[in-house]
């Protein structure tokens, strides 16, 4: 409740410090609007709202963005910078000022994911993806998605870029199903999760070494002459959680 009026779709959360920040899509009949809040969390003991409850208020000025989605917060020291295309050789990072989601002209670009996280050796890791049309779905189907490494610093150069690859189907671990949309990733020292969800019904979170992560997009044979859109028809398996160590990066 609060100043989230207009609703609050596809939601990611943001930690900056001890503030929580939420940005989140609303949809209606005329253009989208990103929209970054701040939450507010209480705990209440007495009243008719006992336990904890929260609240939101719009994340200062300029922090709404027409026709803008998939994009990925990050601090750099006391600033936050927006990530909105995962694109080659530079990853397009523009300052929360920004009022445009017109893309940089770049070869290469890719739709965002998530928010990226710091993996160490001044490097960011973030997922961005790319999909097929096909009834009955109504944005996308048929989601492949690949993680990235890029530089923290400008000019946010990408440094690698995996495979296209996706989670096996609970049902049928030979397949993947027919929508799925990676929406959060978080580090936890050696581990890191990666939540997606499963034809828009469904959430679910999958725990992986971080080391995996980094050797699977390590070797990678995409190179900057590939297409710009891997075939969703073949995507690569996600390694298992046991790795052997890798090379330093």
């Amino acid at each position: 409740h609060g100043a989230m009026t207009k609703g609050c779709e596809d939601a990611r959360l943001f930690a900056m410090g001890d503030r929580v920040l939420v940005h989140c899509m609303s949809y209606g009949n005329g253009p989208s609007m990103w929209t970054l809040y701040e939450l507010k969390l209480s705990n209440s003991k007495s009243g008719k709202t006992r336990g904890l409850t929260a609240s939101v208020e719009e994340w200062g000025e300029r922090t709404r963005i027409r026709d803008a989605r998939n994009m990925g917060l990050f601090a750099e020291g006391t600033h936050l910078k927006m990530l909105m295309w995962a694109s080659y050789p530079h990853v397009d990072v523009r300052p929360l000022r920004a009022t445009t989601t017109a893309s940089m002209p770049h070869e290469y670009r890719w739709h965002n994911n998530i928010n990226p996280v710091h993996v160490g050796g001044g490097l960011m890791l973030g997922i961005a993806h790319a999909h097929k049309h096909q009834k009955p779905a109504l944005f996308g189907s048929h989601y492949v998605h690949f993680f990235f490494l890029f530089e923290e610093k400008e000019p946010y150069k990408m440094v690698r870029r995996s495979e296209a690859f996706c989670f096996p189907a609970k049902e049928d671990i030979s397949k993947c199903e027919f929508i799925q949309f990676v929406s959060g990733l978080i580090v936890d020292g050696p581990e890191l999760f990666i939540g997606f969800g499963v034809n828009d019904c469904e959430a679910a979170v999958v725990r992986m070494r971080t080391e995996t992560v980094l050797e699977f997009t390590r070797r990678s044979n995409w190179k900057v002459t590939s297409p710009s859109l891997t075939s969703a028809a073949s995507p690569a398996t996600v390694p298992p959680s046991k790795s052997t160590a890798m090379p330093p990066l």
